[in-house]
Protein backbone atom coordinates (compact mmCIF):
# COMPACT_ATOMS: atom_id res chain seq x y z
CA UNK A 1 0.00 0.00 0.00
CA UNK A 2 2.97 2.49 1.13
CA UNK A 3 4.55 1.44 -2.51
CA UNK A 4 1.38 1.94 -4.52
CA UNK A 5 1.03 6.02 -2.98
CA UNK A 6 4.66 6.77 -3.53
CA UNK A 7 4.07 5.06 -7.08
CA UNK A 8 0.79 7.47 -7.85
CA UNK A 9 2.58 10.31 -6.16
CA UNK A 10 5.68 9.82 -8.11
CA UNK A 11 3.32 9.75 -11.40
CA UNK A 12 1.69 12.87 -10.72
CA UNK A 13 4.99 14.57 -10.30
CA UNK A 14 5.90 13.48 -13.99
CA UNK A 15 2.38 14.30 -15.09
CA UNK A 16 2.86 17.98 -13.82
CA UNK A 17 6.49 18.22 -15.19
CA UNK A 18 5.24 17.24 -18.52
CA UNK A 19 2.52 19.60 -18.74
CA UNK A 20 4.26 22.44 -18.08
CA UNK A 21 7.11 21.86 -19.96
CA UNK A 22 4.44 22.20 -23.18
CA UNK A 23 5.00 25.41 -24.49
CA UNK A 24 2.12 27.94 -23.07
CA UNK A 25 1.57 26.04 -20.06
CA UNK A 26 4.81 26.50 -18.24
CA UNK A 27 3.34 29.43 -15.00
CA UNK A 28 4.54 33.18 -16.73
CA UNK A 29 7.17 34.55 -14.25
CA UNK A 30 6.97 38.32 -14.75
CA UNK A 31 10.38 40.02 -13.95
CA UNK A 32 9.81 42.56 -11.12
CA UNK A 33 10.64 45.21 -13.52
CA UNK A 34 7.62 44.55 -15.87
CA UNK A 35 5.32 44.50 -13.53
CA UNK A 36 4.86 48.48 -13.86
CA UNK A 37 4.34 48.04 -17.64
CA UNK A 38 0.79 48.85 -18.63
CA UNK A 39 -0.93 46.07 -20.71
CA UNK A 40 -1.45 47.69 -23.75
CA UNK A 41 0.01 50.43 -25.80
CA UNK A 42 -2.38 52.98 -27.55
CA UNK A 43 -0.43 55.09 -30.74
CA UNK A 44 -1.39 58.21 -32.25
CA UNK A 45 -0.93 58.18 -35.88
CA UNK A 46 -2.82 60.69 -38.10
CA UNK A 47 -5.72 60.22 -40.83
CA UNK A 48 -5.82 57.38 -42.79
CA UNK A 49 -3.06 57.66 -45.85
CA UNK A 50 -0.91 59.35 -44.11
CA UNK A 51 3.01 58.33 -43.84
CA UNK A 52 2.63 58.58 -39.70
CA UNK A 53 -0.49 56.14 -40.13
CA UNK A 54 1.34 53.61 -42.54
CA UNK A 55 4.57 53.86 -40.85
CA UNK A 56 3.17 53.51 -37.07
CA UNK A 57 1.19 51.20 -37.81
CA UNK A 58 4.04 48.74 -38.61
CA UNK A 59 5.87 50.14 -35.81
CA UNK A 60 2.61 48.82 -33.39
CA UNK A 61 3.38 45.44 -34.92
CA UNK A 62 7.09 45.48 -34.05
CA UNK A 63 7.03 46.85 -30.69
CA UNK A 64 3.79 43.96 -30.01
CA UNK A 65 6.07 41.55 -31.65
CA UNK A 66 9.84 42.62 -29.68
CA UNK A 67 8.44 43.73 -26.30
CA UNK A 68 5.27 41.41 -25.69
CA UNK A 69 3.03 44.39 -25.17
CA UNK A 70 0.11 44.82 -27.06
CA UNK A 71 -0.15 47.52 -29.65
CA UNK A 72 -2.91 49.19 -31.07
CA UNK A 73 -2.68 52.28 -33.63
CA UNK A 74 -5.24 55.02 -34.18
CA UNK A 75 -6.14 57.18 -36.60
CA UNK A 76 -5.87 60.60 -35.16
CA UNK A 77 -6.22 64.18 -36.61
CA UNK A 78 -2.38 64.35 -36.58
CA UNK A 79 0.55 65.17 -34.03
CA UNK A 80 -1.33 68.15 -32.39
CA UNK A 81 -4.02 65.52 -31.62
CA UNK A 82 -1.36 63.14 -30.37
CA UNK A 83 0.46 65.44 -28.52
CA UNK A 84 -3.08 66.41 -26.17
CA UNK A 85 -4.03 62.89 -26.24
CA UNK A 86 -0.80 61.92 -24.41
CA UNK A 87 -1.50 64.67 -22.39
CA UNK A 88 -4.76 63.07 -21.29
CA UNK A 89 -2.73 60.21 -21.23
CA UNK A 90 -5.99 58.30 -23.53
CA UNK A 91 -2.66 57.48 -25.59
CA UNK A 92 0.64 56.25 -24.27
CA UNK A 93 2.92 57.07 -28.15
CA UNK A 94 2.41 58.95 -31.23
CA UNK A 95 4.39 61.42 -33.35
CA UNK A 96 4.80 64.96 -34.03
CA UNK A 97 6.78 67.59 -36.14
CA UNK A 98 9.23 69.44 -34.74
CA UNK A 99 6.99 73.05 -35.45
CA UNK A 100 4.52 71.32 -33.60
CA UNK A 101 6.27 70.14 -30.76
CA UNK A 102 7.95 73.46 -30.13
CA UNK A 103 4.87 75.16 -30.57
CA UNK A 104 3.02 72.55 -27.53
CA UNK A 105 5.72 72.62 -25.02
CA UNK A 106 5.75 76.44 -25.07
CA UNK A 107 2.38 77.18 -25.70
CA UNK A 108 3.25 79.62 -28.51
CA UNK A 109 0.51 82.62 -28.41
CA UNK A 110 -1.64 82.83 -31.53
CA UNK A 111 -1.02 78.74 -32.26
CA UNK A 112 -3.54 75.75 -31.59
CA UNK A 113 -1.08 75.17 -27.93
CA UNK A 114 -1.62 79.23 -26.90
CA UNK A 115 -2.97 78.98 -23.51
CA UNK A 116 -2.86 75.12 -23.32
CA UNK A 117 -0.03 73.17 -20.60
CA UNK A 118 0.95 70.04 -22.17
CA UNK A 119 3.81 68.49 -19.94
CA UNK A 120 3.81 65.06 -20.31
CA UNK A 121 5.09 64.50 -24.11
CA UNK A 122 8.34 63.35 -24.63
CA UNK A 123 10.32 61.88 -27.32
CA UNK A 124 12.29 58.66 -27.96
CA UNK A 125 13.51 58.52 -31.72
CA UNK A 126 13.73 60.88 -34.42
CA UNK A 127 11.01 59.57 -36.78
CA UNK A 128 11.84 61.06 -40.76
CA UNK A 129 11.80 64.23 -42.01
CA UNK A 130 8.11 65.85 -43.36
CA UNK A 131 8.91 66.95 -46.99
CA UNK A 132 6.49 69.45 -48.94
CA UNK A 133 5.41 68.30 -51.71
CA UNK A 134 2.24 69.92 -53.61
CA UNK A 135 0.24 67.73 -55.91
CA UNK A 136 -2.14 69.01 -59.01
CA UNK A 137 -3.49 67.38 -62.23
CA UNK A 138 -1.40 68.42 -64.82
CA UNK A 139 -4.22 69.92 -66.78
CA UNK A 140 -4.09 72.59 -64.41
CA UNK A 141 -0.99 73.87 -65.25
CA UNK A 142 0.27 74.93 -61.55
CA UNK A 143 3.54 74.59 -61.56
CA UNK A 144 4.55 76.79 -58.22
CA UNK A 145 3.09 77.94 -55.00
CA UNK A 146 2.39 81.48 -56.54
CA UNK A 147 0.05 79.31 -58.74
CA UNK A 148 -1.99 78.59 -55.23
CA UNK A 149 -3.30 82.42 -55.41
CA UNK A 150 -6.90 82.28 -54.97
CA UNK A 151 -7.10 78.50 -55.26
CA UNK A 152 -9.14 75.69 -53.10
CA UNK A 153 -6.20 74.28 -51.34
CA UNK A 154 -6.24 71.11 -48.99
CA UNK A 155 -3.70 71.39 -45.67
CA UNK A 156 -5.13 67.90 -44.05
CA UNK A 157 -6.95 67.53 -40.80
CA UNK A 158 -7.14 70.64 -38.53
CA UNK A 159 -4.40 69.64 -36.36
CA UNK A 160 -1.79 67.94 -38.93
CA UNK A 161 1.62 69.31 -39.51
CA UNK A 162 1.06 71.16 -42.94
CA UNK A 163 -2.66 72.37 -41.78
CA UNK A 164 -0.53 74.22 -38.87
CA UNK A 165 2.69 74.78 -41.28
CA UNK A 166 1.12 76.39 -44.38
CA UNK A 167 -0.77 79.42 -42.95
CA UNK A 168 2.49 80.64 -41.81
CA UNK A 169 4.30 80.03 -45.35
CA UNK A 170 1.32 81.39 -47.39
CA UNK A 171 1.28 84.43 -45.11
CA UNK A 172 5.62 84.72 -45.15
CA UNK A 173 4.92 84.45 -49.51
CA UNK A 174 1.95 86.88 -49.91
CA UNK A 175 -0.11 83.85 -51.48
CA UNK A 176 -3.62 83.78 -50.54
CA UNK A 177 -5.40 80.37 -50.97
CA UNK A 178 -9.02 79.14 -49.48
CA UNK A 179 -7.22 76.07 -47.15
CA UNK A 180 -9.47 72.91 -47.16
CA UNK A 181 -9.12 70.54 -44.01
CA UNK A 182 -9.77 67.10 -45.69
CA UNK A 183 -8.35 63.64 -44.61
CA UNK A 184 -5.34 62.60 -47.59
CA UNK A 185 -8.03 59.94 -48.92
CA UNK A 186 -10.90 62.08 -49.29
CA UNK A 187 -8.16 65.19 -50.51
CA UNK A 188 -7.01 62.91 -53.08
CA UNK A 189 -10.40 61.92 -54.49
CA UNK A 190 -11.72 65.77 -54.04
CA UNK A 191 -8.43 67.15 -56.75
CA UNK A 192 -9.27 64.14 -59.03
CA UNK A 193 -13.22 65.11 -59.24
CA UNK A 194 -12.68 68.90 -59.48
CA UNK A 195 -13.57 69.65 -55.80
CA UNK A 196 -10.33 71.21 -54.86
CA UNK A 197 -7.31 72.46 -56.95
CA UNK A 198 -4.05 71.14 -54.88
CA UNK A 199 -2.83 69.20 -52.52
CA UNK A 200 -0.43 70.28 -50.42
CA UNK A 201 1.36 67.60 -48.20
CA UNK A 202 4.13 67.50 -45.68
CA UNK A 203 5.30 63.95 -45.26
CA UNK A 204 7.68 61.07 -45.94
CA UNK A 205 8.26 59.25 -49.25
CA UNK A 206 7.28 57.16 -51.21
CA UNK A 207 3.21 57.40 -49.32
CA UNK A 208 0.91 54.86 -51.34
CA UNK A 209 -1.86 57.15 -51.42
CA UNK A 210 0.33 59.70 -53.37
CA UNK A 211 1.63 56.88 -56.08
CA UNK A 212 -1.59 55.68 -56.20
CA UNK A 213 -2.64 59.00 -57.26
CA UNK A 214 0.03 59.61 -59.70
CA UNK A 215 0.13 55.94 -61.25
CA UNK A 216 -3.47 57.05 -62.79
CA UNK A 217 -3.46 60.24 -63.25
CA UNK A 218 -0.93 63.06 -64.42
CA UNK A 219 0.38 65.06 -61.80
CA UNK A 220 2.60 68.35 -61.56
CA UNK A 221 4.67 68.00 -58.04
CA UNK A 222 5.21 71.37 -56.64
CA UNK A 223 8.15 71.66 -54.54
CA UNK A 224 9.66 74.74 -52.63
CA UNK A 225 11.74 77.66 -54.80
CA UNK A 226 15.01 77.86 -53.32
CA UNK A 227 14.54 81.38 -53.38
CA UNK A 228 12.32 81.03 -50.61
CA UNK A 229 13.70 78.67 -48.41
CA UNK A 230 15.51 81.39 -46.42
CA UNK A 231 12.19 83.99 -46.24
CA UNK A 232 10.50 80.41 -45.14
CA UNK A 233 13.16 79.83 -42.62
CA UNK A 234 13.43 82.69 -40.98
CA UNK A 235 10.02 82.28 -39.48
CA UNK A 236 9.95 78.43 -39.12
CA UNK A 237 13.93 77.61 -38.40
CA UNK A 238 13.19 73.98 -37.96
CA UNK A 239 12.78 73.62 -41.60
CA UNK A 240 16.00 72.67 -43.90
CA UNK A 241 16.17 72.37 -47.60
CA UNK A 242 15.84 69.27 -49.30
CA UNK A 243 14.51 67.64 -52.69
CA UNK A 244 11.71 64.87 -53.78
CA UNK A 245 13.80 62.85 -55.76
CA UNK A 246 13.03 61.65 -59.32
CA UNK A 247 11.31 58.69 -59.56
CA UNK A 248 9.74 58.80 -56.48
CA UNK A 249 6.00 58.86 -58.15
CA UNK A 250 5.22 57.99 -61.87
CA UNK A 251 5.23 61.17 -63.73
CA UNK A 252 8.21 62.57 -61.25
CA UNK A 253 10.69 62.56 -63.91
CA UNK A 254 13.31 65.50 -62.19
CA UNK A 255 14.50 66.41 -58.57
CA UNK A 256 11.92 68.83 -57.18
CA UNK A 257 13.25 71.16 -54.51
CA UNK A 258 11.86 71.30 -51.60
CA UNK A 259 11.65 72.13 -47.88
CA UNK A 260 11.22 69.56 -44.74
CA UNK A 261 10.78 69.20 -41.01
CA UNK A 262 11.96 66.79 -38.72
CA UNK A 263 9.66 64.58 -36.88
CA UNK A 264 9.79 62.72 -33.63
CA UNK A 265 8.45 59.68 -32.05
CA UNK A 266 6.92 60.33 -28.66
CA UNK A 267 6.08 58.50 -25.14
CA UNK A 268 4.19 59.79 -22.33
CA UNK A 269 6.16 60.68 -19.46
CA UNK A 270 4.35 58.76 -17.57
CA UNK A 271 5.44 55.12 -19.25
CA UNK A 272 8.39 53.20 -17.04
CA UNK A 273 11.83 54.16 -18.11
CA UNK A 274 12.54 50.16 -18.67
CA UNK A 275 9.51 50.25 -20.62
CA UNK A 276 10.85 52.92 -23.23
CA UNK A 277 14.51 52.25 -23.43
CA UNK A 278 13.27 48.60 -24.56
CA UNK A 279 10.91 50.57 -27.17
CA UNK A 280 13.75 52.39 -28.86
CA UNK A 281 16.18 49.35 -28.68
CA UNK A 282 13.61 46.66 -30.32
CA UNK A 283 12.71 49.70 -32.75
CA UNK A 284 16.21 49.89 -33.84
CA UNK A 285 17.15 46.07 -33.34
CA UNK A 286 14.37 45.55 -35.57
CA UNK A 287 14.01 48.71 -38.32
CA UNK A 288 14.08 46.41 -41.15
CA UNK A 289 10.44 45.19 -39.98
CA UNK A 290 9.42 48.91 -40.16
CA UNK A 291 11.32 49.61 -43.33
CA UNK A 292 9.45 47.07 -45.49
CA UNK A 293 6.04 48.59 -44.56
CA UNK A 294 7.17 52.23 -45.17
CA UNK A 295 10.80 52.77 -46.67
CA UNK A 296 11.86 56.02 -44.97
CA UNK A 297 11.06 54.16 -42.03
CA UNK A 298 14.99 53.92 -42.67
CA UNK A 299 15.53 57.64 -41.06
CA UNK A 300 14.44 56.28 -37.74
CA UNK A 301 18.15 55.27 -36.89
CA UNK A 302 19.80 58.10 -37.49
CA UNK A 303 19.81 58.57 -34.00
CA UNK A 304 21.79 61.73 -33.88
CA UNK A 305 18.73 63.79 -35.24
CA UNK A 306 17.34 63.47 -31.32
CA UNK A 307 19.21 66.19 -30.44
CA UNK A 308 17.71 68.21 -32.91
CA UNK A 309 14.29 68.10 -30.77
CA UNK A 310 12.54 70.43 -29.52
CA UNK A 311 11.14 68.84 -26.32
CA UNK A 312 13.12 66.57 -23.49
CA UNK A 313 13.99 63.07 -23.98
CA UNK A 314 12.19 60.12 -22.20
CA UNK A 315 14.89 58.97 -19.45
CA UNK A 316 14.46 55.60 -21.16
CA UNK A 317 15.78 56.86 -24.67
CA UNK A 318 18.53 58.82 -23.03
CA UNK A 319 19.60 55.41 -21.34
CA UNK A 320 19.74 53.88 -24.84
CA UNK A 321 21.31 57.13 -26.62
CA UNK A 322 24.14 57.21 -23.84
CA UNK A 323 24.90 53.24 -24.71
CA UNK A 324 25.30 54.23 -27.96
CA UNK A 325 27.42 56.70 -27.54
CA UNK A 326 25.54 59.72 -28.26
CA UNK A 327 25.86 63.11 -26.38
CA UNK A 328 22.91 64.34 -25.20
CA UNK A 329 22.40 68.53 -24.76
CA UNK A 330 21.60 69.67 -21.67
CA UNK A 331 18.36 71.29 -22.28
CA UNK A 332 17.11 68.20 -23.46
CA UNK A 333 17.05 66.07 -20.49
CA UNK A 334 13.34 66.34 -19.08
CA UNK A 335 12.89 67.62 -15.31
CA UNK A 336 12.39 63.90 -13.76
CA UNK A 337 15.88 62.67 -15.28
CA UNK A 338 17.53 60.83 -12.21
Amino acid sequence: MQKTKLWLILGLVVVLVAVFALPGCAPKVVPPEREEWPAGLTIGTSSLGSGYYIMLSGWGETLAKHTGVPTAAESTAGPAANIGLIETGEMELGAATNLVLWQAWNSVEGTWAEGEVFEKVRVILPCYPSVLQGLALKASGMESMYDYEGKRVVVGPAGSTPAILLPIIFDTLGISVTPVNLGWVDAHLAMVDGTVDVVQRSTGYPTASIEETAFSHALNFIGVSPEDVPKIQEVVPFMSPDVLPAGTYTGLDEDIPTLSMWGYLLASRDLPEDLVYEIVKATVDNIDEIIAIYPDAKNIVNLKMITGSTVPIHPGAIRYYKEVGIEIPENLYPPEYK
